[in-house]
């Protein structure tokens, strides 16, 4: 696999990265999917 092709495979995960990070953002209203990525340690 040449460099060229490389960084394009490398690109298109990233590209579909972002695109999945932004899908949880919602302007206007409350959506609960923006506390998925939220890590809470606690004692209970």
């Amino acid at each position: 696999m040449s460099l060229i092709d490389q960084a394009k495979e490398q690109m298109a995960m990233t590209v579909e990265n972002t695109k999945e990070n932004f899908a949880g953002i919602r302007t206007g209203r409350a959506n609960p999917a923006l506390l998925n990525g939220i890590v809470v340690d606690y004692y209970g």
